[in-house]
């Protein structure tokens, strides 16, 4: 991939079709990062949070990766594990940790997101994403600083799905270049550096429903090994 231009390069997968064949090609590969998602400690759990899934054959595929990675002295990609904080698993994020914090180089524990804000998906929040209706008084978003997001020719600063509404160009008659440096970009960087979130108000609604105040004492989000 370096050969192609790429420096970092990341892929998010659920392990389901991870068999030993692909590991090998992936660890071959050049891929920078690569992150498994998982959501659950438990079969019963991972029924629900990931419907048709096979919990047992998705921890194989993920420790098998994990040993021929060892195995072969591979430096990348930088293995990582993440859980989505939902409803029917909150209660499993501090075990999730833990089983995975020596086994990989990152573990993520995600709030959950919901795919519009127009729709009402309160039946999937954790219970420390409702109720409180505080703010925080500040947030910075990395998100304007690192990345742009294409979708149907419409290129976006963020990769949440409800990003779409922060529009800053549109492939059919914008470069990246342009877009990275339009004016639109450059007002959110300089709101989320100065942490001002809440001047934009799909940033609002953003860091208002995946990060509400009330989470003061929040499982680790990160392990580097």
């Amino acid at each position: 991939m370096l050969q192609n231009g790429f420096h970092r390069h990341m892929m998010n997968t659920n392990a389901s079709a991870l068999t030993e064949r692909r590991a090998k090609k992936l660890l071959d590969s050049g891929l920078t990062r690569l992150r498994f998602s998982i959501d659950a400690v438990n079969p019963v759990t991972y029924a629900k949070t990931r419907v048709g899934g096979d919990y047992n054959k998705v921890i194989r595929n993920i420790e098998r990766f994990l040993n021929l990675k060892e195995a072969g002295g591979y430096k990348l990609p930088i293995t990582g594990v993440s859980f989505c904080k939902m409803a029917g698993n909150e209660h499993e994020g501090a075990e999730f940790f833990t089983r995975w914090q020596d086994k990989v180089d990152i573990v993520t524990i995600q709030t959950f997101v919901p795919p519009t804000l127009d729709d009402d998906f309160r039946q999937y929040y954790a219970s420390d994403q409702i109720g409180t209706g505080d703010t925080l008084e500040k947030f910075n978003c990395v998100q304007p600083f690192q990345r742009v997001v294409i979708r149907n020719y419409e290129i976006t600063p963020c990769c949440s799905n409800f990003g779409t509404r922060l529009k800053i160009g549109d492939l059919r008659h914008d470069t990246v270049y342009d877009a990275w440096n339009s004016p639109k970009m450059k007002e959110l960087r300089d709101i989320h550096r100065k942490g001002e979130y809440y001047k934009d108000p799909i940033c609002k609604q953003c860091v208002d429903l995946i990060y509400p105040k009330s989470q003061n004492e929040r499982i680790p989000v990160a392990l580097g090994s």
